[in-house]
């Protein structure tokens, strides 16, 4: 799947909310947790394998191959909020193609509108729906970076978190004004995750340009 990366926004304290409620526990939407508290693209998300998990000093990782740019290729910090065990193949545990990765974002909004409250019919919607029109996969992986943002990381390790190619596209997140400040509803949840980040990259980006350079090299990656 390539997703959609022309559209740029976090998502509402709302939004992320009722999407931790529909995906919690749920295989078939393991995919898209990774792309929020991993920050990886969804055609990352869909490849990454059990063999792609590394550990340092306690800390798993992700190791993402890339399948964008050069840059793309980097560790990346697996949260508890996301515990991944053991195996073979893929880890959100199938192969993963358009079109079943837009019948899986379908179900996804549907989920996540019957949990914001949308009134059904003979099991179909009722609109007006409460979740946003324009609300896409891609805004989970946006909402990672801003996320970095919020809890202090350095411009310099988040570009390398999100693979990106030009440190100017992750500053352009960085600047962007994030919704889910302006939503009068608290989100119930803190990304946590990020102080594994801080821990696990921070000492090592003060001594390298970039937290995963030195990751690598520890590595022989």
């Amino acid at each position: 799947p390539t997703g959609t990366e022309g559209k740029r926004r976090s998502l509402t304290a709302t939004e992320r909310y009722h999407f931790l409620e529909v995906t919690k526990n749920k295989p078939q939407y393991l995919l898209f947790r990774i792309m929020l508290f991993c920050g990886l693209r969804s055609s990352e998300a869909a490849e990454v394998q059990f063999s792609d998990v590394v550990t340092i000093q306690g800390v798993k990782f992700f190791h993402i191959r890339g399948t964008k740019t050069k840059a793309a290729d980097r560790l990346v910090p697996i949260p508890p909020e996301l515990p991944i065990g053991s195996g073979e193949g893929y880890v959100i545990g199938e192969r993963m193609n358009k079109s079943k990765y837009i019948r899986r974002t379908s179900h996804l909004k549907r989920d996540m509108n019957i949990s914001m409250g949308a009134k059904l019919y003979r099991n179909q919607l009722i609109p007006p729906l409460p979740l946003a029109e324009d609300f896409v996969p891609y805004y989970l992986r946006h909402t990672y970076c801003t996320d970095l943002k919020k809890k202090g990381v350095d411009l310099r390790l988040a570009k390398e978190l999100m693979g990106h190619s030009d440190i100017r596209i992750t500053a352009d997140i960085f600047g962007t004004k994030n919704p889910a400040l302006c939503d009068p509803v608290m989100a119930c949840t803190t990304v946590q995750w990020v102080l594994a980040t801080s821990t696990a990259c921070g000492k090592q980006s003060q001594r390298t340009q970039s937290g995963n350079n030195s990751l690598r090299e520890r590595m022989n990656l």
